[in-house]
């Protein structure tokens, strides 16, 4: 993990793990440090909200914001940490030492969750002005779980590039490697998570089939589908750096917790009521938290935030892949774990992170549309000229239009739009007929290529 100016980070005795930095008490002076605020209040609240938003910010980085009159920095943070924290909500996840995690209800945040039910849910999609037909929908479905796969994938150390990755994924070639297995594994899990899991409730079976398609040929065998032991030997640190950053919990401990993890998943715990938004933000966190297996914890964590929310019938989720704006700033995703975990257990840090990189990938994912359909119906003026064409083909061509490397065959055209092999022949047939794609043979496969249509 870096150090610099921005993340000031020390460490215990040995240089051995990994620690958050936090303020001196020895400058605190907690005598009269209530009064203080009591007689500064106005002011000292104007602190606590720039610590809260529009960043929820750990010491590193409010130690540089300008202390209330009468506190140092030190004093300042001591107290307003608490301010902030004073109506905080305590979560259901436990710790080795028997304390919860808590989290508190930030300014933007119902916005937010608002925002998503709209979109996410469908209905501002579907009401507002970009329009998807069915074909649509299936392509941006596709799109999304796609790219949330090769996503989530380097998040753990795939290494690939996106164009093969989805060449791979898209003439339903086998992998070459375990980065690649990685990535077709993550589509795996997210097709059936679409397909299937979504409506079977969680339990310990499910999370060890789920995690037996996750890690398929990319760990040893004997890993596969069961649970962490303490002989494993799990330690969590920065790559390539020997020092830690989080030890799991023992295997009696996650073992007991996995079960009320599983009550929470399936809405058995009528004492903590969550938005579905924050439900599975939590969900994403406490397999983290717990790591239940010796590998592909993050896989697993970011499958069952999916698969949530798909359950809730979040259904655009799959529409609007978080990982490739977490991918942009790893350093940001491991942070606030950390943060979350050694701040006095204050989720929030986690919960502000993941719902900002959310927002960010739903406003991606409508930019994205909202260019597509701009540039498809300039090509759909063209492409009318010469031929009507059903959606599947008007996508095709939108595909194969937008780069020049771009190529489709049956085979992949039939996988991506969930139609026959026959159908999906007869649609580029009908292409190749009025001249607006090429074939040209690579070994046993035809792949057509766009012509230009200007």
């Amino acid at each position: 993990m870096t150090i610099d100016n921005v993340y000031l980070l020390c460490y215990c005795v040995g240089m051995e793990f990994f620690h958050i930095s936090q303020p001196d008490k020895k400058k605190v002076n907690f005598s009269d440090l209530y009064e203080r605020y009591i007689n500064n209040r106005p002011e000292f609240d104007n602190f606590v909200k720039q610590i809260s938003y529009p960043k929820y910010l750990p010491w590193e980085k409010a130690r540089f914001i300008k202390p209330p009159a009468g506190f140092n920095i030190e004093e300042a943070w001591t107290l307003g940490r608490d301010l902030r924290t004073s109506n905080a909500s305590t979560l259901p996840i436990e710790t080795p030492n028997k304390d919860f995690f808590k989290w508190s209800r930030l300014p933007y945040m119902d916005k937010y969750l608002n925002d998503f039910a709209l979109y996410m849910g469908g209905g501002q999609m579907l009401s507002g002005k970009v329009q998807l037909s069915t074909s649509e929908h299936q392509t941006y479905m596709t799109r999304g779980i796609i790219e949330e796969s090769i996503a989530s994938s380097q998040l753990e150390g795939a290494s690939v590039t996106r164009k093969d990755a989805k060449n791979m994924i898209a003439e339903n070639r086998l992998p070459r490697d375990k980065s690649e297995w990685m990535i077709l594994n993550n589509y795996r899990m997210m097709t059936k998570t679409t397909d299937i899991y979504k409506d079977v409730p969680l339990s310990r079976e499910l999370l060890l089939e789920m995690h037996q398609i996750l890690a398929a040929n990319t760990m040893d065998e004997s890993d596969i589908g069961r649970w962490r032991r303490d002989t494993d030997n799990v330690t969590l640190g920065p790559e390539l750096d020997p020092r830690t950053t989080y030890v799991p919990p023992k295997e009696s401990f996650f073992l007991l917790q996995l079960d009320r993890l599983i009550a929470f998943a399936n809405d058995e715990d009528d004492e903590h009521y969550l938005h579905p938004v924050i439900k599975a933000i939590v969900l994403h966190f406490w397999i983290g938290y717990l790591h239940p297996f010796a590998d592909g914890n993050g896989r697993m964590a970011r499958a069952i935030f999916y698969w949530y929310l798909l359950k809730k019938d979040y259904w655009l989720a799959t529409y609007v892949p978080i990982s490739t704006v977490i991918k942009r700033a790893p350093m940001q995703y491991s942070d606030a774990y950390v943060y979350a975990e050694q701040d006095h257990n204050d989720f929030t840090y986690f919960l502000d992170y993941h719902l900002q990189k959310m927002k960010t990938a739903l406003q991606d994912f409508l930019g994205y549309i909202q260019k597509q359909d701009d540039e498809n119906r300039a090509v759909d003026q063209l492409i009318t000229s010469r031929a009507r064409l059903n959606e599947r083909q008007k996508q095709v061509m939108h595909y194969l239009l937008s780069d020049p490397h771009h190529r489709v065959s049956a085979k992949s055209h039939a996988s991506l739009n969930n139609i026959s092999s026959n159908t999906a022949q007869l649609d580029l047939k009908e292409l190749q007929k009025h001249k607006l794609v090429y074939p040209l043979r690579s070994g046993k496969f035809i792949y057509y290529y766009a012509r230009s249509i200007k």
